[in-house]
């Protein structure tokens, strides 16, 4: 699994193969997830975590980058865990282990397999488009933003209380698309201790605003 560059703050990927413009079949299949951030556990706060687009290109103009969360962080693939919300059209992937997109509890795109005209939320695949994601640790449900205001769509996350494994933040992405994306806020929000008994104030992580972590106090 790939792991964010530059202190942690900036993710790039596919640039010396789009330059070079001689892919082969088998690298535009290739898929990647990067993590970002810390592991969140239940009942541990409201983490939330803004990108900002430097770059995005696609060899052929559909750009397959996802902000998300992964619930299985040995997954590998891009759409192998977790949520996914894709920067070519605003469609939204949910896999098996979030309950997947119909009543069955199957993966897939919610708007379906196929490149949506009506997207779901926003796309968000030009320069300067600013991606992000809000997850209640208390009420188990994600939500998206867009330049800092918070969309309508809201999906529940019961399974986090099934899960061994904290859920954590992510980029993925497909073969035959290159990106720059920076991270310019993880922050997690004080909790109100009467929500979480145990918990005190002061054994949170700070803002961690402008690009940075938080650390424990």
């Amino acid at each position: 699994m790939a792991s964010p560059s530059d202190g942690g703050r900036t993710m790039a990927f596919g640039m010396r193969l789009l330059r070079s413009l001689a892919l082969q079949q088998s690298d535009l299949a290739a898929d990647e997830v990067a993590l970002c951030g810390p592991p969140m556990p239940v009942n541990s706060g409201v983490y939330e975590i803004e990108f900002e687009v430097a770059g995005m290109l696609a060899l052929d103009g559909f750009c397959r980058v996802d902000v998300g969360l992964v619930l299985d962080p040995n997954s590998r693939s891009r759409c192998s865990s977790g949520i996914r919300w894709e920067a070519g059209d605003g469609d939204v992937f949910i896999a098996a282990d979030a309950g997947g997109a119909d009543e069955a509890g199957k993966p897939g795109w919610l708007g379906g397999d196929e490149r949506i005209d009506q997207p779901i939320l926003p796309r968000w695949d030009q320069v300067g488009s600013l991606p992000g994601l809000i997850l209640d640790t208390t009420k188990r449900s994600l939500r998206f933003t867009l330049a800092g205001h918070a969309l309508e769509l809201e999906l529940p996350l019961p399974m986090l209380d099934k899960n061994e494994q904290a859920p954590s933040f992510c980029v993925a992405w497909s073969g035959g698309t290159a990106a720059r994306l920076t991270i310019q806020r993880l922050r997690r929000k004080f909790l109100d201790v009467e929500q979480c008994p145990g918990l005190q104030k002061g054994h949170l992580l700070k803002d961690g605003a402008n690009g940075h972590t938080g650390d424990n106090e």
